[in-house]
């Protein structure tokens, strides 16, 4: 779609917001090429902000659309419609499953989260239940897998959430706290565990405490999902845990709408599946800004897909869930430029299809 600006207009960077940095202006006259309209910052009681194909963001006070168009935004978001999602009530999605989120805790103060049914909660920093969110992060990737909206639709809203909080204040993970995270939530029923984090560098033999409980996890049948990292490394296969524990953890990586891997997404050949990480909007914005993109919110997602399977084949175990799961890819995205491979986009209607075939 192509929209014409009608005064100088910044060009905003990294999400819709006044706020964010703009490293240029268009002029009266020039041309926009736009593929989404998204909710943004509200500047002269206008919301409305277009998506370039760039990747940039265009307030759309500032410009002319075809004849035609309607400036409006989807009920849904893109990362349920574009994948078939909403032909599934909410109440059945993820009905009955139990998922454990260890991140930087959960602020169920919004209307998006406040549905979202709590099965237990711990802090592995202070060994108190005191959850709090005080970084955000939790708090989003809680809302990519089960957020009930209107701002933030999840995947699977009905799961019961384990909240374990393994991160301090600055968002740092703890080797140590991460790994009792992980065998709490065993402990506590989890059938998944989503981790949007990641300890960068090393061998296996490094991380010992994390590895055996990883590994203890896997042989128990629960299904642990990683995210891949953040790192935009120059150079391949840059190695973050527990996402390279490749035999136990489901790493994941992040594309957007046009299905292309964004270039946040670490470079490696360990990496199992990618999903929609970009343009979601933020519940607590990070670094100020209100969309968000990254690893994290893919990690969510799948997770958020494995319990979409694992609630609608309540028969199948485990092992069958991951493997459909991981089998569902129809289409691949690839890192910009190509390296080694494509990578097979989640496909969770397929992952269903499969389990109920």
């Amino acid at each position: 779609m192509i929209a014409t600006a009608n005064t100088n207009l910044n060009v905003r960077v990294g999400c819709p917001s006044v706020n964010a940095p703009n490293y240029t202006y268009v002029k009266p006259g020039d041309r926009i090429e736009y593929d989404d309209i998204v909710t943004g910052d509200s500047y002269e009681g206008n919301d409305k902000w277009l998506h370039g194909t760039d990747g940039n963001y265009y307030w759309s006070g500032g410009v002319d659309v075809e004849p035609g168009v309607v400036l409006s935004v989807d009920t849904a978001p893109w990362w349920l419609t574009d994948f078939g999602i909403p032909n599934i009530a909410p109440e059945e999605r993820g009905k009955g499953v139990v998922v454990a989120l260890l991140d930087t805790g959960l602020d169920n103060s919004s209307d998006d989260i406040k549905r979202i049914k709590i099965a237990g909660q711990h802090n592995m920093l202070t060994g108190g239940e005191d959850v709090s969110d005080n970084v955000g992060h939790g708090t989003d990737c809680a809302g990519v897998m089960a957020g009930w909206g209107p701002a933030l639709q999840g995947i699977a809203p009905s799961v019961s959430l384990l909240v374990v909080k393994v991160t301090d204040s600055e968002n740092n993970v703890d080797g140590n706290a991460l790994a009792n995270g992980i065998d709490w939530a065993v402990k506590n029923g989890a059938q998944i565990i989503s981790m949007s984090l990641c300890i960068p560098g090393g061998m296996p033999e490094d991380h010992p405490s994390l590895f055996s409980a990883v590994k203890s996890a896997s042989d128990k049948h629960v299904i642990l999902v990683a995210s891949i990292g953040n790192n935009r490394a120059t150079t391949y296969d840059f190695i973050n845990y527990p996402a390279c524990f490749y035999q136990q953890c489901v790493s994941v990586g992040a594309i957007n709408r046009k299905r292309v891997i964004i270039d946040l997404t670490t470079r490696n050949r360990n990496l199992n599946i990618v999903a929609p990480g970009a343009d979601i909007p933020a519940l607590i914005p990070l670094n100020n800004c209100n969309r968000l993109n990254g690893t994290s919110f893919s990690t969510a997602y799948a997770s958020g897909v494995f319990s979409l399977a694992m609630s609608m084949a309540p028969g199948k175990s485990s092992d069958q869930i991951k493997s459909a799961v991981l089998t569902s890819p129809k289409d691949s995205a690839n890192y910009d430029p190509p390296y080694v491979k494509a990578y097979g986009i989640i496909n969770p209607l397929d992952a269903i299809s499969q389990l109920k075939g």
